[in-house]
């Protein structure tokens, strides 16, 4: 499912292998509008929606979220999945391997801020000045 007013989207997405490309294709279709470089944001998405997708242990038929606005010059971008993840997320302390560990590194890097939250599942969420 896919909602969009043209600053915000609103997407459901199955939890599996190519929702980090879809996440990146809506997000970059609600911010062309908006702003003419949306790299930094879609790449943000994309990690948290890869990182929702190989951490939550979501199941088949479970979906993930994906929930992005603009507010001003920032945008807002949130994914909210399953939450049985025994680990909080949080940037790896050792260095990134070809397997993995770049996600959060990289969201700290573009993001003002980021976090994360425990409500019905997990929420991990950024905000980027555009």
């Amino acid at each position: 499912m896919r909602r969009s007013d043209g600053e915000a989207i609103h997407l459901t997405l199955p939890c599996g292998p190519a929702a980090p490309r879809l996440a990146r294709e809506a997000l970059r279709d609600v911010l062309r509008n908006r702003r003419e470089d949306a790299a930094d944001a879609t790449l943000v998405a994309s990690e948290l929606v890869t990182n929702a997708v190989r951490h939550s242990a979501c199941v088949p038929g479970e979906t993930i979220t994906l929930d992005a606005r603009v507010i001003g010059d920032c945008v807002r971008i949130a994914v909210h999945d399953p939450g049985r993840s025994a680990e909080d997320p949080h940037v790896r302390g050792e260095a990134p391997t070809a397997g993995g560990g770049l996600g959060l590194r990289l969201v700290e890097q573009l993001a003002r801020r980021w976090g994360w939250e425990q409500p019905d599942g997990r929420l991990v969420w950024a905000e980027l000045v555009m």
